[in-house]
């Protein structure tokens, strides 16, 4: 399903080329989870099983991987956020957006974060929500080294919820 799957390929691209950035010190402790996670992506039978499992993943190797070179962009106010991009070929991009939202009240702090992969048709690219319990998203290049993010609530006629955390959300302008 994999290799027949121009998005899933990418997504298969994106986690070796963001693990094999990761520093040797750490994969140890990646390589456990890094087994269990094949364990279960093997197991899934449907490619939305799959994609949930890689855009997971992408979150955990993006974060462990400090030695390779992405373009980062930053969000102002409040959520405030960060957009890491990465090429992985084919014309193929994988991503890493976090928010962080701050309140007044001490430890009133929530953060959110997204991953995938996106392939962009004219400017824009998209991910609809997989199911009833999933946040999609869109991403557009906007001029002057910008990307515009929205959030797409899934659940019937995408009410189902606003997506992130409580006040949180990676949507916004990156620049």
């Amino acid at each position: 399903m994999i290799c027949s799957n121009e998005l899933l390929a990418a997504a298969d691209r994106a986690v070796a080329k963001l693990y094999a950035a990761v520093p040797r010190s750490e994969r140890k402790n990646l390589f456990g989870k890094q087994k269990d996670w094949l364990e279960d992506r093997d197991a899934c039978v449907e490619e939305t099983c799959i994609l949930k499992s890689y855009e997971s993943r992408l979150i955990d190797v993006f974060i462990g991987a400090r030695q390779l070179k992405t373009r980062d962009f930053s969000m102002k106010g409040n959520p405030s956020g960060t957009l890491s991009l990465v090429d992985v070929g084919n014309g193929w991009t994988a991503f890493i957006a976090q928010a962080v939202w701050v309140g007044s009240v001490p430890g009133a702090v929530h953060d959110t974060e997204t991953a995938g992969v996106f392939k962009l048709t004219k400017g824009r690219a998209s991910r609809g929500p997989l199911d009833d319990d999933d946040c999609g998203w869109k991403i557009q290049q906007l001029p002057g080294r910008r990307w515009k993010i929205e959030d797409w609530p899934g659940g019937e006629d995408g009410a189902w919820a606003a997506c992130g955390a409580v006040n949180a959300s990676i949507e916004g302008i990156y620049r």
